[in-house]
């Protein structure tokens, strides 16, 4: 084949409606395209010093504007399965949230409603009262050093905290009085609502 016969076969069409064009349609040129192009290094879509190989690029490059017409990108769809994925974390967080309201309930606390955008923090809050409350400092203290380093305490402090409260031997009520100050104290840090418990109507 000589290089104008070369040449010829690959010429670009004189006029082309990018904007009158379907996808399915754009898509069927691309294809024959680059079935072209594999099948021939020479072909200048492929051949960077081909015949006219910047404007091949070009058409390709407009041809795929319009193949892609309507179909999310790429960044869209990861933006979409991100917040996807956030919306099943914040409803697993709701979730637990309402598990803790439901117990706060029946240990005498005052319910209230569960925000749409509840952070961790929160949930925190009502698991810290909840455990406070039940006397479970084994399971308390693993909660409340999670907070605590999220505030950035000095790490001897927190040391000295965790160890008064796995200590055994110990007053409970004088570790009920600590960790109730220091719970006000991580609520007051993280502007949240310290939840008293609500009076018990007399028999």
């Amino acid at each position: 084949m000589s290089e104008g016969n070369e040449t010829k076969s690959y010429d670009l069409p004189l006029t082309e409606d990018f904007s009158g064009m379907t996808p399915a349609a754009a898509q069927s040129e691309i294809d024959k395209v680059l079935s072209a192009a594999s099948a021939d290094p020479k072909h200048p879509y492929s051949d960077a010093h081909g015949y006219k190989h910047r404007q091949h690029v070009e058409r390709v490059s407009k041809l795929y504007e319009v193949a892609c017409r309507g179909k999310p990108s790429v960044f869209e769809k990861v933006l979409a399965e991100a917040q996807a994925e956030q919306g099943k974390k914040q409803n697993k967080l709701i979730a637990e949230a309402e598990k803790e309201m439901d117990a706060l309930e029946k240990l005498g606390f005052s319910r209230d409603e569960i925000p749409d955008d509840l952070k961790e923090y929160q949930l925190n809050a009502l698991r810290m009262q909840r455990l406070h409350t039940e006397g479970k400092y084994d399971e308390l203290t693993p909660v409340m050093s999670k907070e605590l380093r999220t505030l950035k305490v000095p790490a001897d402090i927190l040391s000295l905290f965790e160890s008064f409260n796995r200590a055994s031997g110990l007053d409970e009520q004088l570790k009920r009085d600590i960790s109730e100050k220091v719970i006000f104290w991580i609520h007051a840090a993280n502007k949240a609502k310290f939840r008293p418990p609500k009076a018990k109507a007399e028999d």
